[in-house]
């Protein structure tokens, strides 16, 4: 069924969809940069430590074990070998 009154304003439905759009892009772009921070920091650790020698490179950091794990829920983090070395980043709500 058509919901009657949502067409006949349809302009200010578009606006109120694109605003909670515009909102949801500013969450994930924040989720996103957080997790960008933590793998950084994680593998400048790494270097430091000796783990990864040279140059970063994608076999390099899948071979001293490091990957990502997501929980719904929980969030996300990084770990090494199944050892969680990052904080956990929570998805904001």
């Amino acid at each position: 069924m058509i919901n009657e009154p949502l067409l006949a304003n349809k302009e200010m439905a578009d606006k109120i969809m694109l605003s909670i759009h515009a909102q949801a892009k500013e969450r994930l772009d924040a989720f996103y940069k957080a997790i960008d921070v933590q793998c950084k920091s994680v593998l400048k650790r790494a270097q430091a430590d000796g783990i990864i020698v040279g140059r970063l490179s994608k076999a390099k950091v899948t071979n001293a074990g490091y990957d990502t794990c997501f929980h719904d829920g929980v969030g996300a983090y990084i770990r090494r070998n199944g050892v969680r070395v990052s904080v956990i980043i929570k998805m904001p709500l």
